[in-house]
């Protein structure tokens, strides 16, 4: 009788921490989904028709779009100064950086990997050499082309690799393969569309 009632309890228990763990894995998808429409949203409210700027109100408009073909990722991005651009929320813009309308430029973005709802950068490891990367900005569109990829110790500073003295871009996330290393890609801009 002592064993049932262990048993019992015992299945209550584990049938209660499945439904919680289904619970979590639920809520952690929708809001990935809501998530994903609310960039979808803005990336088509950043290229709505004839190139002019969607005016409606938003918690944050994008000045930029990021898109790289070879891991599926178009994701826009805030302007430097914005209380929005921050790695917990967006793909960062780092201050030291400079917009792509200007003659060599260097602009560095970071992101996180892994498996959260802001890891945006999850996937730039799949990354290669002469991987093409766009950046859509002022309603035109710069194309890059992947020329480095490499790691460096996470120390808060990052040696770009720059040869050419030409317009970079440089994407940055930790590494999945060591704490204290982050994975570092560098693209130079091969054409300009407008």
């Amino acid at each position: 009788m002592e064993v049932s009632k262990r048993r019992n309890r015992y299945l209550g228990i584990g049938c209660f921490l499945i439904a919680i763990g289904i619970l979590l894995f639920t809520i952690e998808y929708i809001c990935n989904y809501f998530l994903d429409v609310k960039n979808e949203e803005k990336i088509k409210d950043y290229f709505e028709i004839k190139g002019e700027r969607n005016v409606k109100e938003t918690d944050y408009n994008y000045i930029a779009i990021l898109e790289i073909p070879s891991i599926l990722l178009k994701r826009g991005l805030v302007d430097k100064n914005s209380p929005y651009n921050n790695i917990d929320q967006n793909i960062q813009i780092l201050k030291e950086s400079n917009m792509p309308s200007r003659e060599n430029s260097v602009l560095i973005l970071a992101a996180h990997s892994g498996y959260g709802s802001v890891s945006f950068f999850k996937k730039l490891e799949n990354v290669n050499i002469s991987d093409i990367v766009n950046i859509f900005y002022n309603n035109e569109k710069y194309i890059y082309e992947v020329v480095s990829i490499y790691e460096e110790n996470k120390d808060g500073k990052i040696n770009i690799r720059n040869e050419e003295n030409s317009s970079i871009l440089v994407l940055t996330t930790c590494s999945t393969k060591s704490r204290d290393k982050q994975l570092v890609v560098v693209a130079r801009l091969t054409n300009v569309y407008v």
